[in-house]
């Protein structure tokens, strides 16, 4: 799912009416790359909405080594992910990736690396 307009629009329409927002809204505050071809990285507004208020299922990715996201790393993430995803930070580092996909989740842990899993999923 690489569609982030079309997945805001479905997403939006399951939101509880005490929840509602617009789509504009949402495209907004949702993503951290608000470009229509940008990735799916969430913000933490996203996150919580996804999370909290529609309860997706969602998979946990803890980083063994915290040195190893920057924003080269980053960039592999934002370009290569099919669905979305919330990076965790504590004191201002990665410590978690928030997957909300079960495939992208276990190959991820499957690989322990995230350099190796992003050089070797497309």
């Amino acid at each position: 799912m690489r569609d982030k307009a079309e997945l805001t629009r479905q997403l939006v329409a399951q939101l509880p009416e005490t929840a509602q927002v617009d789509f504009r809204h949402a495209m907004r505050t949702w993503w951290v790359n608000l470009r229509p071809g940008g990735g799916l990285r969430l913000s933490e507004t996203g996150y919580l909405v996804f999370a909290g208020v529609l309860e997706l299922e969602r998979y946990v990715y803890t980083i063994p080594d915290r040195q190893q996201v920057n924003l080269g790393m980053i960039l592999k993430l934002d370009k290569q992910l099919q669905s979305p995803y919330y990076i965790q930070l504590e004191k201002r580092r990665a410590r978690n990736i928030v997957f909300f996909d079960s495939k992208e989740a276990v190959m991820a842990n499957l690989y322990g690396s995230l350099d190796q899993f992003l050089s070797l999923y497309r």
